[in-house]
């Protein structure tokens, strides 16, 4: 947000009912994604969440390099 970014990708019926939920706390997302994402019909830069996958796989590594066993 401090960047510039116009906030959080939100669904258009909530974007439509509440101008500036994208910006509000509440809405950020836990695990951004690294890069934003153009949204061409209003010209503005907004973050989406991280794929689930991508955590999954960063929590795998951690254990792996952690050598916790089940």
């Amino acid at each position: 947000m401090a960047a510039g970014y116009a906030g959080t990708y939100l669904p258009s019926a909530l974007t439509e009912n509440y101008k500036n939920a994208s910006k509000k706390l509440v809405w950020q997302w836990f695990f951004p994604e690294k890069t934003s994402t153009l949204l061409p019909d209003i010209q503005e830069y907004r973050r989406y969440h991280l794929h689930e996958t991508h955590v999954q796989k960063a929590i795998k590594q951690a254990v792996q390099k952690s050598q916790i066993l089940k």
